[in-house]
This record gives C-alpha cells, structure tokens and sequence, in this order.
C-alpha cells in the first residue's frame, strides 16, 4: 500500500535499519494525526482553543482500551502509528475537513482535496477508506448539506477512490471485497478474534470514555451538534447489529463510537474550562469541571501505565531486585538469520517466525501469520505450512510446490 511503498522508498533512500524506519514513519504519523485533529476540530466547532481538547480527548480518554489496527489512543500509538489503517484513520481527520471547508464555502479547490485524500485513504486501507465515506455521508446529511450537486459530487469522489483501488497493482480490490461479502471471511481466525476482542470488557475498555457518551446524550438534547451526535447512534446501532448478526467487521465500529462520544467529551471539557452556557450556576460549572478533568487524568495515567508496562522491561529489572539491564533487542535470534540467508530465498517455517522474517530480511516466505481478504492463498498456505510440520508423507510435495531453498 501507498504508506509502506513511502517507507521502503525512504529506506532505500537513506539505507537506514528497517526498525529505525519504522520508528520515524510512527513519529511523522504522530505529528500527522496532530495537525489532522487540529483541522478538523478548529474547523468543524469553529474555536481556535477547542483542538487542544480533542487532542487530549481521542489520545487519552481510554480506559485499557482496544488496541491495534484502528487504534488512535497514545499506548497503541507508540507501536502501531506506521500501520496503514492508522494511516488512514488519521487521513480521515484531514478530508473531513476538506469537506467541511467546501460545504461551508463552496470552494472546488476543497472539494478536490478530499477527493485526493479520500482516495488515498480508501487505497492504502480500504476498510478504514469505507468507514471515511461512513462518517462524511452522516457529516452531509445531519449538517444539513443533503442537495443534489453534493450527493453527485460525494458519489463521484467513492467512484474515484473504488477506481484508484480496483487499478492498484499490488492487490486485488475487487475480488476481496467479494469475498468479504461472500461470508468467507469467517473462515479466518483473525475475524473470530477481532469479533471476540470488541465485544468484550466494555467497562475496564472504555473506562472513563463513558463520560463521552453522557456528553452525547446532553447535545442530543440540547440539538446540538448533530454530526457527534447521529455518528455515535448509528455506528452504535451497527456495532450491536453487528453482535448480533455477526455482521464481518461490523466490531471495527467501536472505534467510531469512540471518536464521536470521544469528540463530545472534549467539547464539554474546553466549555467547562472556558465558561459554559449561562444556565449552568458556578458550583455546578464547577464540578462538571472537576469531574471532567478527573477523567481525563484516569485515563491519562491508564495510557502511560499500558505503555510502560510493554516498553520498560526491555531496560528495567524490577525482580529480584530493581535495576537497569542492558538493552538486548527483542529479535536478536531472528536477526542472526540475516547471516544465513539472502534475497530470493524462499523459506519455509513456522507461520509466528513466517510473520517476522520479510522484515528482517530479504527472504519469501510461504504462509502469514495475520490473513488478507486480499491474499486468499494464504489459507491454502498456512494449511501446507501445518500439514508439512504435522504430516511427514506431504512434505516432498509440499517442497515442490513452493519451490523451497530452506526450512
């Protein structure tokens, strides 16, 4: 995809260690959500101070939280900011306000800045691409933009990204999509366990994220802010349908419930800080104000305390007694296989090892850990790759097959 083609580009550019690369690309990235939530939240509440507070929302108001692809909260963001549906996810922030910029004033040049963000978003990763067109459909329509020259051109910008992707060398769009839609999915265990993983822990997940979704409640009532509003009820609504049909992907949608009650609470954190509407009596501002900040701070310390409980053991000892270790890189046994092997070789192995060694050396291998609705063979080769450890009167077969240099 796009993201990673940057990458090996800028690797072979600068020739630095692949784990440095991606070390700088999840900086960058960082530094992209940030101007990405900047845009959109000054653009869309219309408050030069309101981006400081969506900021903190989306990064911190979580409790243990869901990590992985998808995943914008800060103890994710330190090993997955590189991820392409990261990438895109950010990306939705920058054409959700292109598109608010050429609603609100009706400039093409706008309008041509989503259609090339949008597209670029869909192509690197198209799940996260369909969830960008998701948001900016219930952007139109609760904002009150639904005419018909928006619905042509909005159509227009979906066949302009679905085009880009279904031309895309480097994978087959339209036969995934088909056979997503097929059902087939479920035959991978990666949909079971998504499906497992966001419908469970809701409370100890969220955790003080509940708060966003009583801010919710609160501008529904007061009929404000109704994008927040419809796009939390609606990806809600798809999110249980999808537990209870088992919808393929429909779990993907938490993190949309997420970014709206998310949203929500950072609006009602800025007016609590900076003066709230005048009904409200001090002692009530008050608290609302305290309790905010609270829940902030819960979620702050739950973030920092994720992080430092995957990244300080490599350099502390905390047992038997506290010290500081010496770093040893946590893949030094598979980097001493870049001695033994070389570009084209194609390896056979486990399918855990199967899923490091492309990226740390130049070797093919047979099957992957993580499936692809655009890589069908893969179960086929993960089959192979089992059967050739379980079954020993398939190996030669299976060794022909793939054309093997080494196991």
């Amino acid at each position: 995809v796009p993201s990673i083609i940057i990458m090996a580009v800028v690797q072979k550019i600068l020739e630095y260690e692949v784990f440095t690369i991606l070390a700088l690309s999840s900086f960058v990235a960082f530094i992209f959500l940030g101007f990405g939530i900047y845009f959109f939240a000054k653009e869309y509440f219309q408050d030069e101070i309101q981006p400081v507070y969506t900021l903190l929302s989306l990064l911190f108001l979580w409790g243990r939280g869901w990590d992985g692809a998808n995943s914008i909260m800060f103890s994710s963001l330190v090993y997955n900011a590189y991820y392409p549906s990261v990438i895109s996810f950010i990306l939705i922030f920058f054409a959700l306000t292109a598109m608010l910029k050429y609603l609100r004033q009706r400039r093409l040049s706008y309008f041509s800045a989503f259609v090339i963000v949008s597209s670029l978003a869909f192509l690197n990763h198209p799940l996260t691409g369909i969830l960008l067109f998701f948001i900016t459909s219930i952007l139109i329509v609760s904002e009150g933009y639904l005419e018909k020259r928006i619905v042509i051109l909005f159509s227009l910008a979906c066949m302009i990204a679905v085009m880009v992707t279904s031309l895309w060398p480097y994978y087959s769009f339209l036969k995934g999509v088909l056979f997503m839609a097929s059902g087939k999915g479920r035959q991978f265990w990666d949909y079971q366990a998504g499906y497992n993983l966001h419908y469970s822990g809701h409370v100890i997940r969220i955790g003080p994220g509940f708060l966003g979704i009583l801010a919710i409640a609160y501008f529904g009532i007061k009929k404000q802010y109704p994008f927040i509003v419809a796009g939390f009820l609606i990806s809600l609504f798809i999110y249980i349908a999808g537990f209870f049909w088992k919808i393929i992907l429909a779990e993907r949608l938490i993190f949309l419930c997420m970014l709206f009650s998310q949203l929500a609470f950072s609006r009602i954190l800025k007016n609590s800080l900076h003066g709230f509407a005048d009904c409200l009596r001090e002692r009530w501002r008050t608290a609302l104000r305290l309790i905010c900040i609270a829940a902030l701070g819960v979620g702050f310390c739950s973030q920092l305390y994720l992080a430092a409980r995957m990244y300080l053991p490599q350099f502390i000892e905390w047992s038997p007694q506290f010290h500081l270790k010496k770093f040893q890189h946590p893949l030094q046994h598979y980097l001493s296989l870049r001695h033994s092997l070389q570009r084209g070789d194609i390896v056979l192995t486990d399918i855990t090892t199967s899923w490091i060694l492309p990226c740390i050396t130049d070797v093919k291998v047979v099957a992957l850990f993580h499936n692809s609705p655009f890589l069908l063979e893969n179960l086929e080769r993960a089959r192979d790759t089992k059967t050739f450890f379980t079954a020993s009167e398939s190996r030669e077969d299976i060794v022909n097959k793939y054309d093997i240099s080494h196991i």
